[in-house]
């Protein structure tokens, strides 16, 4: 099985009317939930096969759902969006009856953090009790379910933190990535309630989009940056906090202020290279852009042998840090069916846009914004896959797919 990896063309198991933000399976495998942008939360039985056992409304919000995390026993779910207020909903009876009744499911405990800010990043602690949430201007909260009282707020980054997660399972750890470039470790024992992290890790040059650990072992972790690179973590590498070498490196600023989410990243600032940089690995080939592409480790049914992400070309990359352990290209680029970023249909968007160019003088400024914008336009009805999820029994991943304004989970399985 650790020598198993999912290879194929993909397969839709499930089509959505509006482009799936994240997707993961239950730690058992049992479940597939994933979180749309119309506020809609879809629930998997994947025992035999994909079979759509629940869709759930979500409370109202702004733009998306940008985040949603299943506890360890499937029995709590939580969601988030662009506002102060992270939503639970109550899994124990559907999870009860098997998946076959979704009763109750419209009650949503709302836990308010207490501000008109965007979360962009949510995830429960290993015992279900206590949720992280990375935030708008830097913020960084720790909440308490029970009491349902913030435990810890702390002003964390420079600017947008787009990932944070708990790095142990006893919760005392946790790391943050922010569109500052800098991930930060913080000690809830110790740096947490002084509103400092233990230490940072440097090395990414534009912000991080996602961050996660090796199955919350305390020490190593991977992350997505918008300068086209995954890198690996040894968190006992961090540069301590409050050093000169801390300072220095924090310091340092390659941006180049590209916008992501339409642009392509500048050539000339992939040679630049973050002079304390930390890591221990990099790997590029996948892509980066139009939105907050997620990466993670292979289960431990693989040994938590590979690394594998999303990307904006719409395809899946799966990486070996054994036979690579500094870095190195693809084990293998997985491509859905549905996957084409050379329809051979334009869209109403594109007809009207090549409409409007015939009539525009060669050179003029008019032509060349109408250019502009049929580029923004293709680009934006290509294929992406946001994020990827590894069966934790069986070789096969899930992706998130965009394609315009819809969207789809794609299968890949193995095949021999």
């Amino acid at each position: 099985m650790s020598r198993l990896v999912p290879s194929g063309h993909g397969q839709t198991v499930l089509t959505t009317d509006a482009k799936p933000y994240c997707a993961q399976f239950s730690h058992d495998g049992s479940m597939l939930y994933c979180a749309t942008q119309d506020f809609k939360l879809h629930i998997m039985d994947t025992t035999r096969g994909f079979r759509s056992a629940a869709t759930i409304d979500a409370a109202p919000g702004r733009w998306t759902i940008t985040d949603c995390d299943l506890a360890r026993d499937s029995r709590t779910l939580i969601y988030a969006s662009i506002h102060g207020t992270v939503y639970l909903v109550n899994l124990s009876h559907f999870v009860d009856s098997g998946m076959r009744d979704a009763t109750g499911m419209s009650d949503h405990i709302p836990l308010s953090l207490g501000g008109d800010f965007g979360v962009w990043s949510v995830r429960l602690s290993d015992d279900g009790r206590e949720v992280v949430a990375g935030c708008s201007d830097g913020l960084i909260f720790v909440y308490d379910i029970e009491t349902r009282q913030v435990i810890h707020q702390v002003q964390g980054h420079a600017d947008d933190v787009n990932a944070v997660t708990f790095a142990d399972l006893s919760s005392n750890m946790l790391i943050s990535g922010s569109d500052d470039s800098i991930i930060k470790v913080w000690d809830r024992r110790s740096s947490l309630p002084a509103g400092k992290p233990a230490g940072v890790l440097t090395g990414h040059t534009e912000g991080i989009t996602f961050i996660t650990t090796k199955d919350r072992d305390g020490r190593t972790a991977v992350s997505n940056g918008k300068d086209q690179t995954m890198k690996v973590w040894d968190l006992r590498k961090m540069l301590e906090y409050g050093t000169v070498k801390s300072r220095e490196a924090c310091a340092v600023d390659l941006g180049t202020n590209f916008d992501y989410r339409w642009q392509s990243y500048p050539r000339r600032a992939g040679a630049r290279k973050h002079p304390f940089d930390v890591s221990v690995a990099t790997f590029t080939g996948h892509s980066v852009l139009r939105t907050l592409i997620r990466c993670h480790f292979s289960p431990t049914s693989t040994s938590n042998r590979y690394l594998y992400t999303g990307s904006s070309d719409g395809s899946v990359y799966i990486y070996d840090p054994v036979a690579h352990p500094s870095g190195g290209p693809p084990l293998k680029v997985l491509k859905s069916k549905s996957t084409s970023n050379s329809s051979e249909e334009a869209s109403d968007a594109e007809l009207q846009l090549r409409m409007l160019l015939t009539r525009a003088g060669e050179g003029s400024s008019e032509r060349n914004f109408l250019m502009r914008l049929l580029r923004q336009q293709r680009r934006a009805e290509e294929s992406c896959a946001r994020d990827v999820a590894w069966n934790p029994n069986e070789p096969t991943i899930v992706a998130s797919m965009w394609r315009g304004d819809v969207g789809s989970l794609e299968a890949f399985e193995f095949a021999s």
